[in-house]
């Protein structure tokens, strides 16, 4: 198969076969992780010039976050922009605390704690991504009596207490009062056909992915805007 080769948007060279598996080249564990990658057309030496370019440059913001408290919603594991922007947000300085779907709650919450982790929360001080509190949250209902009695009583979430976006707000409030956070992250995209094509997706499966994804932020801002000190976003 003819080769290709491309730089994501950490600067990291990886190369792939068509329609086969990606693997990091040598030294890619020297970025951070969490981007998603996009493809160039470019020549093994231009792909090079390029990743080396974006490694040699400097960080494109720096913002002190200390003494800040940051809410990132949509975190399943240690991959993709949540995961990311936490990790960012920390380097900066800020406490940072994790909504995240009662169903990949569990899992994340094992590998954290057996150190699955650990390269992927390490911040280039060389300490660990830490995170203050960790909270249940299915961004399809806004309090518990929008949940069916079926996913109450479910395994995964039967002992989650109040897994809603208001029970979030409450448990916010519990944990560190009014007036108290910082930033809000919003990074939810799922829907419970979200395997299908598009054009194979039903109109509820539709209109659940947008409440899912879109919808849950205004529910969001409704709910812990008035916990957001002066200034916070």
């Amino acid at each position: 198969h003819r080769r290709r080769r491309r730089h994501d948007l950490r600067g990291r060279l990886v190369r792939t076969e068509e329609q086969g598996p990606i693997d990091a080249a040598p030294g890619s564990h020297d970025y951070p992780q969490g981007t998603t990658s996009l493809w160039y057309g470019l020549s093994p030496l231009s792909a090079c010039t390029a990743a080396e370019t974006l490694q040699n440059r400097p960080p494109m913001l720096e913002i002190d976050l200390g003494g800040r408290r940051a809410l990132i919603v949509g975190v399943a594991d240690d991959v993709g922009f949540a995961f990311a922007i936490a990790k960012a947000i920390s380097e900066a300085g800020a406490n940072v605390s994790l909504g995240i779907w009662p169903p990949a709650l569990g899992i994340f919450e094992t590998m954290l704690r057996r150190g699955k982790y650990d390269e992927s929360r390490r911040k280039r001080d060389g300490s660990l991504l830490e995170f203050e509190r960790i909270f249940p949250l299915d961004a399809a209902f806004d309090t518990m009596d929008d949940v069916p009695s079926e996913v109450k009583d479910s395994r995964r979430y039967a002992s989650r207490g109040d897994f809603t976006i208001q029970g979030l707000a409450d448990q916010w409030r519990d944990a560190f009062g009014d007036e108290s956070l910082d930033v809000l992250v919003h990074c939810i995209a799922n829907g419970p056909e979200v395997h299908k094509p598009l054009i194979e997706t039903s109109r509820k499966g539709y209109l659940a992915a947008l409440g899912v994804s879109a919808y849950s932020l205004t529910s969001m801002v409704h709910r812990l805007g008035p916990l957001m000190k002066r200034g916070g976003s």
